[in-house]
């Protein structure tokens, strides 16, 4: 006859008999609870062991379900199923994501977060007023104002638009945000004003133009001077926007130097400093060289020098350690130097641009539209 068997726990529980051809067994309540009832029906009784394994994998997805939410329901099979969700690598942010068949909006909490948790932030005793900064292997804190002696950054740039003529040796030629010091040899040698790529192709607001005058080792030179710079202990970044007017030929030879660079009183190469190099004889592209006490190292870049148009961008970054160089043309990068920096005592250097003759008696320029400085110390002054 028919019976009905309530079980009112979780517990594995067996019913036993000898069923009838035709009955009908039927569980009522959660399928997904008890979907671990086992009828038997004649045969052998299930061991003891795999009543107590059973009973063991039921308690396991119960507690779970219960207590961590990472346990669900397979809609297909209608059992619990363990470990459904899972966090995603690789992604910004944690993100959890359902098995197959899951529902809903699983959320994983991740705890309090400390800034100096992450692996190459150290911080110490952190107040109010300090910044962050890079010492080449961590980022620090440390204290830091926008200006002043604690300045950990400062920048110049200068767009030249209030240059004025200077056929002065050691003249001061006003710039924009800077006063330049110039240095001239030979007949109409100068640093004036200029139109060149003052439209709006170029868009150059203010030039500034350096000639060699009409001697055949004429020169002219601008700086804020040739030993107020050394590298060791700050990064330091300029960027210079140049065209020269005409390029060199055997007949009319002339060189350029462009960056750190000393040696601007007299005639030929910086002996300490890193720079940008136009020297026809050597390549019609831009040179890159490091000089310590007139040691160096040269590569020749895969950009030609343009001539009146366009204008180009040269930037240097030596690293705060001074034991790497990296030079950029219109932003893209064309080598890095790491040998003959200048370091050491007495291998100061300086901030400029220089043309100079070597043939020819024609007269031949160098226009700036604008040049930048930024240094940032790895500890303040």
């Amino acid at each position: 006859m028919p019976g009905v068997v309530r079980i009112l726990s979780y517990d594995y529980m067996a019913i036993i008999g000898a069923l009838h051809s035709g009955v009908v067994c039927t569980c009522i309540g959660d399928p997904n609870v008890y979907s671990n009832i086992v009828l038997v029906s004649g045969g052998p009784l299930p061991t003891q062991a795999t009543l107590d394994a059973e009973r063991t994998t039921l308690q396991a997805a119960e507690t779970a379900a219960f207590v961590s939410g990472f346990v669900s329901v397979d809609t297909t099979t209608q059992k619990l199923v363990n470990a459904p969700r899972t966090i995603i690598a690789g992604s910004p942010k944690l993100t959890v994501s359902n098995a197959t068949g899951s529902a809903g909006s699983p959320s994983i909490d991740v705890g309090t977060l400390n800034f100096d948790d992450l692996a190459d932030v150290v911080l110490s005793a952190p107040v109010s007023g300090h910044i962050l900064s890079f010492n080449g292997t961590n980022w620090i804190n440390m204290s830091g104002t926008s200006n002043g002696p604690l300045a950990l950054t400062s920048y110049v740039f200068d767009d030249h638009l209030t240059g004025e003529p200077q056929t002065t040796n050691g003249g001061i030629q006003h710039g924009f945000s800077i006063n330049w010091v110039t240095w001239l040899s030979g007949t109409g040698a100068q640093s004036q004003e200029s139109t060149l790529g003052i439209n709006s192709t170029d868009k150059c607001i203010g030039v500034f133009d350096l000639q060699t005058g009409t001697t055949s080792t004429g020169r002219c030179a601008i700086t804020i001077g040739d030993d107020q710079i050394i590298f060791g202990f700050a990064e330091f970044v300029t960027e210079w926007r140049v065209v020269v007017t005409t390029l060199s030929t055997a007949a009319q030879e002339y060189n350029v130097y462009i960056g750190f660079i000393d040696n601007n009183q007299a005639i030929g190469e910086p002996v300490d400093g890193v720079y940008f190099k136009y020297d026809r004889n050597t390549s019609a592209n831009w040179i890159i060289t490091t000089s310590n006490n007139s040691t160096r190292t040269n590569t020749t870049t895969s950009v030609a020098v343009t001539a009146t148009t366009p204008f180009q961008k040269l930037k240097i970054v030596v690293n705060n350690t001074g034991t790497s160089a990296q030079f950029f043309i219109d932003g893209v990068s064309v080598g890095t130097i790491a040998t003959n920096i200048p370091t050491g005592a007495g291998r100061q250097t300086g901030l400029g641009a220089k043309i100079e003759k070597q043939a020819g008696t024609t007269n031949r320029q160098l226009n700036m539209d604008y040049v930048s400085l930024e240094y940032t110390f790895a500890v303040s002054r």
